[in-house]
């Protein structure tokens, strides 16, 4: 049996006993042995399209003792540009039901740049004044994100 199948039925069995997974700390640590979280950002995160994943990180990134507010927030302020310009609304959802002030101007121009029209309509219910600011860089950059989309297909007509 491989070292990480051993400890991922060790982590179960743990899990699973009141007794043992009172002792919180032991649990960490496997935690530790198996994922290390240290080593993934949240904005990298993003770049793989993987809600478990993501959602992993961000848990370890809530728990984690050692970074300070001001170094969570500006990675989830990041992690929110980096998912607005990819267009994923539910992490953009997320990170702001978790840190609102993480919605900025950056991330308002992300998504224009996105071309996602969802994406668009809810930065602008949200927080219009930020849509207003950059509004026509924002527009412009949505119907050339979407233009040369449409172009890369083939097609010559909006629908």
């Amino acid at each position: 049996m491989e070292p990480d199948h051993l400890l991922t039925s060790i982590r179960v069995v743990c899990m699973n006993h009141p007794r043992v997974s009172a002792l919180d700390h032991v649990l960490h640590l496997v935690d530790d042995l198996l994922f290390p979280s240290a080593r993934l950002t949240l904005p990298r995160c993003v770049l793989f399209d993987s809600p478990r994943l993501f959602l992993r990180v961000l848990s370890a990134l809530d728990n984690d003792a050692n970074r300070c507010k001001f170094e969570k927030q500006q990675q989830m302020r990041l992690a929110m540009q980096a998912a607005a310009q990819r267009g994923q609304l539910w992490t953009v959802q997320l990170l702001y039901q978790r840190h609102p002030a993480a919605l900025t101007g950056a991330t308002a121009q992300a998504a224009g740049a996105s071309g996602h029209l969802p994406m668009i309509q809810w930065v602008h219910e949200i927080k219009r004044c930020l849509m207003n600011v950059d509004y026509y860089a924002a527009v412009y950059k949505t119907f050339e994100a979407s233009a040369s989309r449409a172009f890369q297909l083939g097609q010559d007509t909006w629908k």
